[in-house]
């Protein structure tokens, strides 16, 4: 399992001062001065709120607690002299106090206080900057809860709010402050494309305005991201840039996360002290700030440390730490994370009750994260963004010609037709990824009734696997029919066939599609084809031979011996699967000419073997480097069957490949 990198950072929080005008302030002003200026007031007016506002800020990373008393006397004294401006300033800081001590139910309710009020103020003077950026500073507090509690389709909301109101008054910090949100969303939802994207924006703003601050949190965000890729050397030189420009600004909160992230670099590694070194340094500072979020994260961390030491007391003893305070705070990340990693521990020692009881509350909690509505809901609210966007240059530009409204119209249609079909097509995955997570339950219980210990490993290893297994199933699923579609197409493209050839493939291009329709309302079954379950596995598979051979762009040869009319579902369904899975891999990367496949049964055993005469590839190197979906999902296959398989493939000598199973 790989490292995963803390994301629950407190840059975030810290860049809410940047955006509400405190912080800068009160980090040069003496707290005892603040105080004698505010025990001198003998009544309430402006003066004495912001200072109370200033001394909250001067405590709000050391003593939360009386950071929140300030606040609080912020909101009274600002009420008191009819001052909406200031209470929603007020609020604001009092969400940021309990966002600090991890009470998000509370900071929700105070921020939706903060932004009702600055939407009426900004409803009577729309053009107002410092309106603008207390609604901008609200939605970027609001969208930090939503992240640190796991709910990123929101966050990414909240966020894009942000982006809108800052460029509307061209505010560099809050436009880079919520481009960098955006980019550390979209990581921890695996679409590392778009982190680069929105990150590589916010430190292009950052270099612009020589901002500091966004300059180093810039550099961290671009470190974490690549330690996921990964890109070792590129993760080293991006979070050493960022933790020099961290220790020069002495920002202790931010080198919590910069010690946690060397640390993980250095156990990838396999530095091993070093990476210790590290993670006691972000204990230390964790433990000094009473920070709640940086005790998880480092614990966690460490429990992991030890976990590949061989040390399980110790990796158990940090994972509790970790899961507890999670668990306490409403870190529901960190909470599956730590009992994903408890329920890995205790199956390793032998103690299969606790890792069962563990990965329970993991699956639970997964599901609650990593719901595939997440993905539907991010793209409808970037569209959203999207289309207010261009309704302003739309808007701005009222005055062209009409030939340049009409190229806009134009845009515009097309840009709503591929909304709609990716939508279209999010849902479809989406209903599909359900179904297939009830058969997945139906087989766990299953192989449970066999042997309890074997289905524990495996439901713990299906488990760690689960983010990249949908992925599997589609590409299994539909793959091989798409590349088979992919030649009838480029054959149709040539001029050297005739109408009745033409016709002929179109019509198989059509029932390849109605198939890969079908087959995508169908993962319920565990995409597993309707023949496959009348007809048994040779006429699946010969029907499936038949349509790439139609292409005429490929010669496949299948030869069978003694096989049985049906074999169990599950049998049957994976050698089906790793025949075309091969068969797609050689279509897609072998530019080979022949394929040559035989099944036969003989005492009880099926013998498969595959044989192309494509450029073929370095095997050994393949799986030291980790690469290829397909091929992983072929291996993982055969050792779900309990099979034996020999591979044997070199540049330029093609594929060849021989498996056995236990029918």
């Amino acid at each position: 399992m790989k490292t995963t990198v803390a994301t629950k950072t407190f840059y975030l929080l810290l860049a809410v001062m940047l955006i509400t005008g405190y912080g800068k302030t009160t980090a040069q002003s003496n707290l005892d001065s603040l105080k004698r200026v505010y025990s001198n007031y003998q009544k309430p007016d402006s003066g004495f709120v912001n200072t109370c506002l200033d001394i909250s800020w001067e405590y709000m990373y050391t003593m939360s607690d009386s950071a929140e008393i300030y606040a609080h006397e912020a909101i009274r004294a600002s009420k008191k002299i009819s001052n909406p401006f200031l209470e929603t300033n007020s609020y604001n800081t009092l969400g940021v106090t309990y966002i600090v001590r991890s009470n998000y139910s509370k900071a929700l309710s105070v921020l939706d206080s903060a932004l009702f009020i600055a939407k009426k103020l900004l409803k009577k003077e729309p053009d107002n900057k410092n309106y603008i950026r207390r609604i901008l500073a609200t939605y970027t507090n609001i969208g930090n809860v939503y992240y640190f509690q796991g709910e990123y389709s929101k966050a990414i909301d909240n966020y894009l709010k942000a982006l809108n109101y800052s460029e509307k008054i061209n505010f560099n910090a809050g436009q880079a402050n919520s481009l960098s949100n955006i980019s550390m969303s979209y990581k921890d939802l695996h679409n590392y494309d778009k982190a680069l994207e929105y990150n590589y924006k916010s430190l292009a703003l950052a270099k612009k305005t020589n901002d500091s601050y966004w300059l180093s949190a810039s550099l961290n965000n671009l470190g974490t991201i690549y330690f996921i890729i990964p890109d070792y050397d590129s993760t080293k030189h991006y979070f050493l840039a960022s933790m020099k420009m961290f220790e020069k600004e002495n920002n202790e909160f931010a080198l919590i996360e910069s010690n946690v992230n060397m640390g993980n670099l250095y156990k990838t590694l396999n530095k091993f002290d070093t990476a210790l070194t590290y993670y006691k340094k972000a204990l230390e500072l964790s433990t000094k700030l009473a920070s709640p979020d940086g005790l998880i994260n480092t614990h966690y961390m460490m429990g992991q440390l030890y976990d590949t030491l061989g040390n399980y007391p110790k990796a158990i003893e940090h994972f509790n730490t970790s899961n507890k305070l999670a668990e306490k705070t409403g870190t529901t990340r960190f909470e599956m994370l730590s009992n994903t990693e408890l329920a890995r521990v205790y199956a390793k020692i032998g103690n299969y009750k606790q890792a069962y009881l563990h990965f329970q509350k993991s699956a639970a909690l997964h599901d609650s994260i990593f719901n595939q509505e997440h993905d539907k809901t991010i793209a409808e609210l970037e569209t959203k963004y999207q289309i207010r966007e261009k309704e302003e240059r739309i808007k701005l530009l009222t005055e062209q010609n009409a030939l340049e409204k009409a190229e806009l119209k134009n845009n515009q249609l097309i840009l709503i037709s591929v909304i709609t079909i990716l939508t279209l097509l999010l849902i479809a995955i989406f209903m599909a990824y359900r179904s297939y997570k009830h058969k997945q339950i139906a087989e766990k219980i299953l192989m449970q009734q066999k042997s309890e210990k074997k289905v524990l490993d495996a439901v713990i290893r299906t488990e760690f696997e689960e983010r990249k297994r949908f992925a599997e199933e589609l590409h299994d699923a539909m793959g091989a029919h798409l590349s088979t579609l992919k030649l009838y197409i480029n054959e149709m493209a040539e001029h050297n066939i005739s109408d009745s050839e033409r016709q002929d493939m179109l019509k198989h291009s059509n029932s390849l599609l109605d198939e890969a329709i079908s087959n995508a309302r169908s993962i319920s079954h565990n995409i597993m084809p309707a023949s496959l379950k009348t007809d048994g596995l040779e006429s699946s598979l010969r029907s499936f031979i038949d349509k790439i051979n139609a292409s005429g762009k490929i010669s496949i040869h299948l030869t069978t011996s003694g096989l049985h009319q049906k074999y169990k579902p599950v049998m049957a369904l994976s050698v089906y699967r790793m025949i075309t899975e091969m068969t797609n891999n050689t279509l897609k990367h072998a530019n080979a000419s022949s394929i040559k496949i035989s099944l036969s049964e003989r005492n009880n055993k099926l013998y498969v073997t595959y044989n192309d005469n494509g450029k073929g590839f370095n095997f050994k190197e393949t799986l030291i480097k980790k690469e290829g979906l397909g091929l992983k999902n072929i291996l993982n296959r055969i050792e779900v069957l309990g099979g034996n398989y020999k591979i044997n493939s070199k540049e330029g000598k093609g594929f060849f490949a021989s498996l056995e199973f236990e029918t």
